[in-house]
């Protein structure tokens, strides 16, 4: 029996024996309850859809199987089904595979299904075999094909041979792993299977299991990435599987490991390939669950978990990491508690760098500061962002979990304070906590809660902006229009000077930097003198012209900051 870990755009979960995936589209059908499986009925996957397209009422485990199937490209002539355990489905593959009322012959061509290739190549090192197809729907290009193999062996040189990950055993015999370029459909990246029984446990009990790889076999549509960009950063991603799997183990037990492997594959995407930012995708339903246990974050949210990967390999190093699975695999197969045991080791704790992390999501997107730890702090959407708002002499009491993240802010003029709460891990201790505002300012004697940590920043002051014309309109036959954004009513030139303009969903639209060539001067003098302006001709930073809508705008000038939003229409 082949078991998996999926990688695609909406997060679904599995155990071992089951396949974790990620949705990106919707789907039409819904799950049966009472009727009689058609399942049991049929000797063939044709039998089977005929049946299925005769109208007759799908029972539970039809729904199943019929899901199943359309997860590894079968069933491709059937409406896709609804799928009923919403961003979380942890328990849809171990239910497919032991559906009992279904027939032997249906049971192999699904559940035990292995799709055949045409073709197979070697890649340049000799440690991946890749198999695909030149013709038919899952027929891959030259061109693909042979980026594939350049991909897998970087994937080794980068996880083993860089970061030092344990290589795994090879997925069969014949000494090298396998990637298979498939048709999966339905926005799935790629598939990580686990072959058969494990062949051993690690010494703190982890089920260790070869496995191979299966991955879309173009990306040519439905996928937030598209084409090579997303054939290079999944081969990164299942690799990493391939290695959480055979070197280290998976806790069987335990129904958050997914959590843990999820986080550190789409990490390894950051890390291999930093242009390619498609975790982006992730972070907003990430950080509306802050406040839930850090290790049961549902639906994709737990795919945006890679920025706390991120916020450790920044602040302690790569290896950090590396020597966290290490703990997981010799001795405590529990993640949460080998974070914070690591993080002991350097003089700090869990819930220390947790509450500083916090802190360090909400100065991203509109609230960015000019440095994060994040390579795309700007593009992060900070309105998304679960927090409160304290007001003056207001009681605020709210449940508190184990290991669980709340944000509040308050702050008024130039400073504002950040206060993030956070549980310990001791995974007893449910509890309501309360926390008072005394003063928009001061917060001393503020909280009655044992695990806080508050930061105050100083934002630069407000500066008096004059934008015009309002609203802006452009035109795409380049007419020369510019949006005009008082920037300084000094008669000496600003030195530092940036604009970042965002859609009304808090969307990066433009983000420039004054230069200090020439040829990169951002900054117009007022032709009557005593004022400087940035200019912004309304196009996105591909060169695209905006479309019409309202935007925002956050403008840095020596020190300064203005915010405000300004309307544009688009003439043709």
């Amino acid at each position: 029996m082949h078991a998996g870990v999926v990688r695609f755009s909406i997060a679904i979960r599995f155990s071992i024996f089951t396949t974790i995936l990620l949705i990106a589209g919707t789907s039409s059908r819904t799950f049966g309850q009472k009727a009689s499986p058609l399942a049991s009925r049929a000797s063939s996957i044709f039998e089977y859809e005929n049946l299925v397209r005769t109208g007759l009422p799908l029972s539970h485990e039809d729904s199943l199987l019929i899901l199943y199937g359309q997860m590894k490209s079968l069933f491709r002539s059937l409406p896709p089904i609804t799928n009923p355990y919403g961003k979380c489905g942890s328990e849809l593959a171990f239910e497919a595979t032991r559906i009992k009322k279904i027939s032997e012959p249906l049971r192999v061509a699904v559940i035990e299904s292995v799709t055949s290739f045409t073709d197979s190549i070697k890649s340049p090192s000799g440690r991946f075999t890749i198999y695909y197809s030149k013709t038919g729907v899952d027929s891959a290009s030259d061109e693909y094909v042979d980026s594939v193999r350049h991909f897998a062996d970087e994937a080794y040189e980068l996880e083993v041979v860089e970061l030092g990950y344990s290589k795994p055993p090879f997925s069969y015999p014949d000494s090298t792993w396998h990637i298979e370029l498939a048709h999966l459909g339905a926005g799935f990246y790629g598939v990580t299977y686990s072959i058969g029984n494990p062949f051993s446990s690690s010494p703190s009990g982890l089920s260790r299991y070869r496995s191979y790889i299966r991955m879309d076999n173009s990306f040519a549509a439905g996928y937030s990435t598209l084409g090579l960009d997303a054939g290079r950063i999944t081969v990164f991603h299942e690799f990493h599987h391939v290695i959480q799997n055979g070197s280290y183990g998976k806790n069987e037990t335990s129904n958050n490991d997914d959590n843990f492997r999820e986080m550190m594959a789409v990490w390894l995407e950051m890390r291999s390939t930093p242009s390619v930012p498609d975790y982006l995708q992730y972070i907003p339903l990430y950080t509306l669950h802050f406040d839930g246990s850090f290790d049961h974050i549902d639906g994709i949210g737990y795919y945006g978990q890679c920025i706390w990967m991120q916020y450790l390999s920044k602040k302690f190093g790569d290896d950090i990491l590396k020597r966290v699975w290490d703990l997981y695999a010799d001795k405590l197969p529990d993640f949460l508690l080998c974070f914070d045991s690591i993080l002991t080791i350097e003089n700090t704790n869990f819930c220390t760098e947790y509450k500083r992390f916090g802190t360090a999501v909400y100065y991203t997107g509109r609230n960015f500061q000019g440095t994060s730890v994040f390579p795309d702090a700007r593009k992060f959407k900070s309105d998304a962002i679960q927090k409160t708002n304290l007001q003056p002499n207001i009681t605020n009491t709210f449940q508190a979990l184990d290991a669980s993240l709340h944000i509040l802010v308050c702050g008024y003029g130039k400073d504002t304070s950040v206060i993030v709460i956070s549980r310990s891990t001791d995974r007893t201790n449910v509890s309501d906590a309360s926390v008072t505002s005394k003063s928009l300012l001061v917060f001393q004697d503020s909280f009655q809660y044992p695990e806080t940590f508050c930061d105050t920043v100083s934002l630069p002051i407000l500066i008096a902006t004059k934008i015009f014309p309002q609203p802006f309109l452009v035109s795409s036959l380049s007419d020369g229009s510019v949006l005009n954004i008082l920037a300084s009513t000094k008669t000496q030139s600003p030195s530092d000077v940036s604009l970042s303009i965002y859609s009304l969903n808090n969307d990066l639209i433009r983000h420039f930097d004054r230069s200090p060539q020439p040829n990169h001067q951002i900054l117009a003098a007022d032709p009557f003198g005593g004022s400087w302006y940035v200019e912004w001709d309304g196009k996105d930073d591909t060169g695209v012209l905006a479309p019409s809508g309202v935007y925002y705008y956050s403008l840095k000038v020596d020190g300064n900051r203005d915010d405000g939003k300004f309307v544009l229409i688009r003439k043709n």
